[in-house]
């Protein structure tokens, strides 16, 4: 009897990136060369014009491993406008 393929378990796995602190452009690039997927992107406003478009948490956290093709989902900080 022959035991199916494909099952998580047998899928390659990978270590989740460090993107704190970068811009949203290099953590999607860092997430997509890691063979992960974008997940979800919340904002935060801020006033502070040198953290606009920053990360300043991921989920889950880097160093995580896990099966390839999975989401990264992280907050980035927006411009504020009173």
């Amino acid at each position: 009897m022959a035991i199916p393929s494909g099952s998580k378990d047998e899928d390659p796995k990978g270590t989740v990136p460090n993107i704190l602190t970068k811009s949203d452009t290099a953590a999607n690039t860092d997430i997509t060369t890691a063979k992960f997927v974008v997940g979800t992107v919340s904002t935060t406003s801020t006033s502070d014009a040198t953290q606009e478009n920053k990360v300043f948490a991921q989920d889950p956290a880097s160093g995580t491993e896990m099966h390839l093709a999975e989401p990264v989902n992280y907050s980035k900080y927006s411009p504020f406008f009173p």
